[in-house]
């Protein structure tokens, strides 16, 4: 019989040894298992999150690019793994009940695991899920000034343009009361303009309403 230091090892070993094909695969159902597994059987152990959340990262990509997986019934075990604490997982439930996919669609509760991750682990992709909520008002009663102080001191200094884009979109609501504030908007617009098209889109409009407050 192995002790209990021994079996931790085995299974760190097994998930090390899974996790290396991860970035290669789309049948997560082994990984997904044996990580939940684990959880199951040392929940007061840490060795296992890391693999929950490189697993539901990748699983989340995934998602995104395909619009689904395999298998739907994987949305129960996200969801199990999601009650554990994982950060990523409840990123990954969260997406799964905005879209509807595996389980039935309840904005309210994909947002409600959007803020407890942010909340839990102050990750910035949890940060700009739960902004973004806030800001369209999805799932979630529309409160601009909170979507606002998450974002605006820490996306306008962000590389990522997907978050500069959110940041920019708070800022064009400040401009439309204060019209100092269009060349700030084009600024960040302008930064991310090449490698986000609706970016390009919205620096224009501001350079055809609003030239006179910009350079160009």
């Amino acid at each position: 019989a192995l002790s209990r230091v021994e079996q931790v090892e085995e299974l760190r070993l097994e998930m090390s040894e899974m996790m290396r094909g991860i970035e290669e695969t789309q049948n997560f159902k082994p990984a997904l298992s044996l990580v939940l597994g684990a959880a199951e059987a040392f929940p007061q152990e840490a060795f296992w999150r890391p693999f929950a959340d490189k697993l539901c990262d990748r699983m989340a990509r995934e998602f995104f690019r395909q619009g689904h997986w395999q298998d739907a019934t994987w949305a129960a075990q996200v969801r199990q793994l999601a009650e554990t604490g994982s950060v990523s997982a409840m990123l990954l439930e969260g997406h799964l009940l905005m879209a509807g996919y595996g389980v039935s669609r309840d904005e309210a509760r994909g947002v409600a695991l959007y803020q407890k991750a942010f909340e839990v682990g102050r990750r910035r992709d949890a940060r700009f899920y739960y902004a973004e909520a806030l800001f369209e008002g999805r799932g979630v009663a529309q409160d601009l000034e909170k979507a606002d102080t998450l974002v605006l001191s820490f996306m306008t200094r962000s590389k990522h343009p997907l978050e500069v884009f959110l940041a920019a979109q708070l800022l064009w609501r400040k401009a439309e009361g204060d019209a100092s504030r269009w060349q700030d908007v084009y600024d960040l617009l302008s930064h991310v303009a090449e490698k986000h098209p609706p970016a390009r889109h919205l620096a224009a409009m501001v350079l055809l309403d609003h030239g006179k407050t910009v350079r160009e």
